[in-house]
């Protein structure tokens, strides 16, 4: 039995699969809403024929999230026990990856590839691949043969470009020596959530203006994730001294890949292209005239990439409040880091730095604007009592 543990029915409408569709498959799926439900299936939970989908903040906003973060150990440890098969969903996940029983993906992956996966379930023989790659079970090893290959046919000599040149690459299996005198540095599979992304972007990018930035189209755990092109949205929205400089993609595998991935349109935006795995590609770009991207241009730009609202959120109110947040602040000269028992990690997202970069909110305000509004709270006048409500003569 697969058993889909989630506790937000309205999100799994929003994704297609209503209470009519999750029983068309009632005869290998069960969905468990709440740890009442786990308690009824008790030990079978954990059987060998057993598949658990599991959302990564199952219960989180409810008085059983302690429980739930301890049922949610106990998956993890006998999954790394090989004793069940379990995959971990979530809005907040970016990226997938697969470890012989255990896979980690986005919550809009798992539900657009479900059905599939449930199509090709075998209790004997439990493929996590379809969950994870839906049609194409097989595209890492089909990717894995074509970097190998276009590492085999790497020319000797290094590409010559005038100017700064930094070079980002993959730990391993990557171009030596790709341009003389380029700054180099190395991304881990470690590094491809949005927030290590940010670290990096802000170690690399800051000190140093480059004129050419170049980076893998592959890296991390798993090839047709393609975080190369999330890297080349998240350069283009972080405020930096490089925000607007020329992008190369290199990459093993053509634009016909690419077309689903959900970053694609980064590639519609001015300065930023994809370039193939090779050093003449790369001399022939960075050797190319390019019309610079300016700061006005910006705002148009981003604006062809179209993000989707994150998936971890419950609804567009709790995405409409935080944004509502950091705008206030802004407006009010106040930087949001300052603010207290409220987590600002969250602005480390591409979907809101795309937000605040396209709406130019990280631009600092005017001197004369910042003063109006000081003057004008010093005027505000304090609060006013006007009547008191005496709870005891409410009728209950």
């Amino acid at each position: 039995m697969i058993y889909l543990i989630d506790d937000k029915k309205n999100r799994q409408k929003d994704f297609g699969w209503s209470e009519d569709k999750l029983a068309e498959y009632s005869s290998f799926l069960t969905p468990l809403y709440n740890l009442g439900d786990i308690a009824r299936v008790g030990e079978a939970l954990y059987s060998d024929e057993s598949v658990i989908l599991y959302h990564e903040s199952f219960l989180d906003f409810t008085p059983d999230r302690s429980k739930a973060v301890d049922q949610r150990n106990k998956l993890v440890e006998r999954a790394s026990n090989n004793e069940i098969t379990v995959a971990f969903f979530s809005g907040s996940q970016s990226s997938k990856s697969l470890s012989e029983n255990a896979a980690y993906l986005p919550v809009s992956v798992l539900y657009q590839n479900l059905e599939l996966f449930i199509n090709h379930y075998n209790r004997e023989s439990v493929d996590l691949k379809y969950l994870l790659f839906g049609q194409s079970p097989e595209i890492e090893e089909e990717l894995e043969e074509k970097r190998a290959k276009a590492n085999r046919d790497i020319e000797d000599k290094a590409a010559e470009i005038p100017g700064k040149n930094l070079f980002i690459r993959p730990k391993r299996r990557f171009i030596p020596d790709a341009i003389k005198g380029a700054k180099e540095e190395s991304i881990t599979s470690n590094d491809i959530s949005d927030e290590k992304l940010s670290e990096k972007i802000n170690e690399w990018l800051t000190e140093t203006e480059f004129d050419n930035i170049f980076i893998p189209l592959c890296f991390g755990q798993t090839l047709s994730d393609f975080n190369g092109l999330r890297l080349a949205c998240h350069i283009r929205c972080t405020s930096t001294s490089n925000q607007l400089k020329n992008i190369f993609i290199y990459g093993f595998v053509g634009i016909e890949y690419l077309l689903e991935n959900e970053y694609f349109n980064i590639l519609k935006t001015r300065n930023v292209q994809l370039i193939e795995h090779k050093k003449e590609a790369i001399q022939a770009a960075g050797n190319n005239c390019h019309v610079s991207l300016s700061s006005q241009d910006l705002s148009v730009e981003l604006r062809k990439l179209n993000l989707p609202t994150p998936k971890n959120y419950y609804d567009s109110h709790s995405i409409a409040n935080e944004w509502g947040i950091y705008q206030m602040a802004r407006n009010g000269n106040i930087n949001v880091n300052d603010l207290n028992n409220f987590d600002t990690s969250k602005f480390e997202s591409i979907y809101f730095k795309w937000l605040i970069a396209k709406n130019e909110l990280n631009i600092q305000l005017p001197n004369d604007q910042i003063l109006k509004q000081k003057r004008y709270s010093e005027n505000l006048p304090g609060l006013t009592l006007i009547t008191k409500i005496d709870l005891d003569k409410i009728p209950k």
